[in-house]
């Protein structure tokens, strides 16, 4: 949601008719208005919410439901979202349940706890979802990436 971070991603889809862009944040549910912090030297590593030492810009917040809820088809999710991966899965859950495509989610146990979620938690709900197993990208302790993929299985909550 980002200006400078839209911009760009603007004018680098230009000439691709099969991508459309919005600018918003993504969550849980739909906000009018929030807060959005941004990091000047790495627009990556802004987030949703406030912090001091940050400036802040205003977004608006949808969730992935109401912002894909006339797509024919999803087949990947891909969520670098600095934390907040499980709240914009919970937003989209009418999606993931139509189509059960398979994530890619970033998992920062200091990110998640930014917004009250870890990662115990987001595997919790993946398992719920159907997603019982995943698979870790790389090792480093603090931060990794998972693969998880529809199995069909839902584990009860």
């Amino acid at each position: 949601p980002q200006a400078e971070s839209y911009a760009a991603l603007v004018k680098n889809t230009a000439r691709l008719n099969n991508v459309s862009t919005h600018q918003v944040a993504l969550g849980a549910v739909p906000q009018a208005k929030a807060p959005f912090s941004v990091v000047p030297w790495n627009y990556g590593a802004s987030f949703l919410g406030t912090d001091p030492q940050w400036a802040t810009e205003t977004v608006t917040v949808t969730t992935l439901d109401t912002l894909l809820a006339d797509v024919p088809r999803l087949d990947f999710i891909h969520l670098d979202a600095e934390g907040m991966e499980l709240h914009i899965l919970r937003g989209a859950t009418q999606l993931i349940e139509r189509f059960h495509p398979p994530l890619l989610l970033e998992m920062t146990e200091r990110w998640l706890a930014r917004y009250g979620s870890s990662p115990a938690a987001l595997l919790e709900q993946l398992r719920a979802w159907g997603y019982p197993t995943v698979h870790k990208i790389q090792s480093d302790p603090e931060w990794f990436d998972i693969v998880a993929v529809y199995q069909g299985v839902a584990v009860s909550a």
